[in-house]
């Protein structure tokens, strides 16, 4: 009986063959994340009901850690903004807020249909849903590339029946989550709600609190003991409570006094609405929020950008994290682009020589 053929080949050699087998946009990480999120979604399509996530994560590790051991968690998400430390737990709730898959219940997820996504005067669309990657491009006839845990397909492979059937398309806007309202009307009546809300003195528990000074660019957050004197109008701050893993937001008016600015009313602002807020009173005051990324032609990259706010973070999904810094192609950098600016930010985008792919 003939013995089947082994080949032993480099570990440079098999992950260069699953990256082409997956169309992977990208260097290492990004190819990383790919096969997790593929692993994901191969293993909730063989479960019509779902799975809770310990199930769900358990199959997903028996699949990835034999051809990834290394994998870690590493610092993916702005201030680890999903709130954990479980690189599988991570994933699986990353592509439920691309829209890879539902939470059907309480960590319960099950499977999405296939959406597209369509990108204004872009070449690519963006591709959501539960369908692995071969089924996918079976679906659509089209192929599917991989950026990290996002996919997406070129609008010209897609045939004219795709392109017309209206039930496969969402917009860029509802798919991103953008506001109703622009970001300044936003802010106005946000800033007059909380007006209404304003009582004496600081919020319970805050101490040395910081104050955001919107004019001053470089720096943004000032302790209120270094002001000379109480900035206009009604102002954001923050203050780190004892115990807590974020800081605690709150708008306040200031006065100049004797011993130093202080607040002489306040209002609780959640965590959520202090980060669009901080857009949105940059705009007010004409010091949109700076934004700078440097481009090699193939992709973009964003170096400590300033934190989104939910739901637009998940645009920051759309590449990948490594060292503070977010890389993307170039084809989806647009869609982080027009996110910033839809948030009132100045966007500056650099060009410079090849980019290190990560």
């Amino acid at each position: 009986m003939p013995q089947p053929r082994v080949e032993v080949v480099s570990r440079e050699t098999a992950e260069a063959s699953l990256s082409s087998a997956l169309n992977v946009v990208g260097g290492r990480k990004a190819l990383i994340w790919a096969f997790v999120a593929e692993s994901i979604r191969a293993t909730l399509s063989g479960y019509p009901h779902g799975l809770v996530i310990q199930a769900l994560t358990h199959r997903v590790r028996s699949l990835v850690l034999p051809v990834f051991p290394g994998v870690a968690p590493d610092d993916q998400t702005q201030e680890d903004a999903l709130g954990t430390a479980d690189w599988a737990v991570f994933a699986v709730r990353a592509l439920k807020n691309l829209g890879d898959l539902c939470e059907i219940d309480v960590n319960r997820y099950g499977r999405c249909s296939a959406r597209l996504v369509m990108i204004p005067d872009a070449e690519v669309v963006l591709l959501s849903g539960t369908a692995p990657c071969a089924d996918a491009s079976l679906q659509f006839s089209a192929d599917v590339y991989c950026s990290g845990f996002a996919r997406f397909v070129l609008k010209s492979d897609l045939g004219p029946t795709v392109l017309a059937d209206s039930t496969l398309w969402q917009t860029l806007d509802t798919w991103v989550g953008v506001g109703e309202y622009p970001i300044v009307r936003w802010t106005d009546e946000t800033i007059t709600d909380l007006t209404r809300q304003l009582s004496p003195g600081l919020p319970i528990g805050v101490e040395a609190p910081e104050v955001h000074v919107a004019e001053d660019q470089a720096r943004r957050w000032w302790p209120i003991a270094t002001l000379k004197t109480a900035p206009d109008g009604l102002r954001l701050c923050r203050s780190i409570v004892a115990g807590d893993k974020f800081p605690s937001y709150f708008a306040a008016l200031l006065r100049s006094a004797e011993a130093g600015v202080q607040a002489t009313f306040s209002a609780p602002v959640t965590r959520s609405t202090a980060l669009r807020l901080f857009y949105g009173i940059d705009s007010l005051r004409r010091a949109g929020t700076r934004v700078i990324a440097d481009s090699s032609g193939e992709e973009v990259t964003l170096r400590n950008p300033a934190l989104l706010p939910f739901p637009e973070r998940k645009v920051l999904y759309l590449g990948t994290r490594l060292a503070g810094r977010y890389v993307f192609p170039i084809e989806l950098f647009e869609v982080v682009k027009r996110t910033y600016e839809l948030l009132g930010a100045l966007v500056t985008v650099r060009t410079t020589g090849t980019g290190q792919q990560i």
